[in-house]
């Protein structure tokens, strides 16, 4: 369900982190907070708290953001604006430090989107991103809020398009910033 970021994220936590973070929304929506709800796509919230309950996280040690169906642009919730909740609720925590556990395809896009959102929130934070130990390539797996089924491989390709009409929006920072921000840690 969760490709490994569940046990990887419960394997760092008490001894590299503290908190896990995680949306608390309660899954993908195909057509916004109105529309069904996709089967296929993140979970949500409450079915992952279970699953780190059976991992032996303390309920304490998890906190919840991006709650309700929606994001705010009445929307599903997306990488850009689950990103913004994160840092807001971490600000809020006074959180200075933050360990991103995702998928191996997924990481850079994260990373861009979480560049970005503490550069317009002019937020200081330290990321450090970490992906399961072991990945399936082959495997078929949901992506794109539940809407396309490809091999995990094929991810990559995937996410690499999303990049260019992201950045044009908005809603990533460049590569330059990226590496400009790592650079600074």
């Amino acid at each position: 369900v969760d490709d490994g970021i569940l046990e990887t994220a419960a394997a760092l936590q008490p001894i590299f982190v503290r908190r896990i973070a995680i949306p608390g929304n309660e899954g993908t929506f195909r057509e916004g907070a109105s529309g069904p709800r996709s089967e296929t796509g993140y979970p949500g919230g409450s079915v992952w708290k279970a699953e780190l309950s059976k991992l032996q996280v303390p309920e304490s040690a998890v906190v919840l953001y991006a709650e309700g169906n929606c994001g705010p642009d009445g929307l599903s919730w997306n990488t850009r604006s689950e990103s913004d909740d994160f840092l807001r609720v971490a600000c809020e925590r006074g959180w200075t430090r933050a360990v991103v556990v995702t998928t191996p395809s997924h990481i850079l896009r994260v990373l861009l989107t979480l560049v970005k959102a503490l550069i317009d929130r002019e937020q200081k934070m330290q990321l450090f991103s970490v992906t399961p130990r072991s990945v399936s390539w082959e495997k078929r797996a949901y992506h794109s809020q539940g809407m396309q089924q490809l091999p995990r491989v094929e991810h990559i390709g995937e996410e690499w398009r999303r990049i260019a009409p992201y950045r044009e929006n908005g809603s990533l920072c460049s590569f330059q910033e990226l590496a400009d921000f790592l650079r600074a840690q």
